[in-house]
């Protein structure tokens, strides 16, 4: 029977999860709770390849114990395999959708997709690993949710472009490299690198929110000018 603790390291991506809905609805008040769900969902579905994955790197022995060498090679390796998980279950389920034709939408897809992946992480780690304490939990959920927001808006210019490769993929590059930094400041105890990926991923997400919002903002006023014609 779980702990208290437990329950509510259980729930830190839940909750995360309703806060980001509340926001991109209100905000955008165009994605359905349709979309919105199914995306949470493929979020479930992209742990499955995972797991797998990690049976083989176990049997790789690349572990996060080692030198600075192998902890860099498992940091790169587990991040990369996290986010290219989450990035195809979007790309395979809503980046055709012609819905998703903004950056705002991106990230609102993405986001969701994110904290469905941790949310299952998170009741996994819970209930089958012993040991587990509430700050790897909560930051773990918080990575997750920055790297989203890089990915997503990544998606997002896409369709601005064209669907240009470049724009298609920098986002994902972007999620893979501040996933990895982080996770090899963590497993090493390197706080000071750890706040310092932090706070430029703040900046980063920041900007692109910011970028993002200006693009639907434009987007409704054309549409309410059209409306107007």
């Amino acid at each position: 029977m779980p702990t208290y603790t437990q329950i509510f390291n259980i729930l830190i991506a839940p909750v995360l999860s309703v806060i980001a809905y509340w926001f991109y609805k209100k905000r955008l008040d165009v994605i359905s709770a349709s979309w919105l769900s199914k995306s949470f969902a493929s979020g479930v579905l992209a742990i499955v390849p995972i797991l797998v994955l990690n049976l083989i790197i176990k049997d790789l022995e690349i572990s996060p114990i080692g030198d600075i060498s192998n902890r860099f090679t498992y940091s790169i390796l587990i991040s990369f395999l996290k986010e290219w998980s989450k990035y195809l279950v979007v790309v395979w389920f809503a980046l055709s959708s012609p819905t998703f034709d903004e950056p705002y939408k991106g990230v609102a897809y993405t986001l969701m997709a994110a904290m469905g992946f941790a949310c299952t992480e998170n009741i996994i780690d819970t209930f089958f690993y012993e040991n587990i304490q509430l700050m790897p939990i909560a930051l773990s959920s918080v990575l997750y949710a920055l790297s989203a927001v890089m990915v997503g808006y990544g998606l997002g210019r896409s369709k601005d472009y064209g669907a240009s490769v470049l724009s298609n993929i920098s986002g994902l590059v972007l999620a893979i490299t501040f996933h990895g930094a982080c996770l090899f400041a963590i497993i090493g105890h390197l706080d000071k690198l750890l706040v310092t990926n932090l706070l430029a991923a703040i900046l980063i997400v920041s900007l692109e929110l910011v970028r993002a919002t200006k693009i639907r903002e434009k987007a409704l006023a054309f549409e309410a000018y059209a409306k107007s014609v």
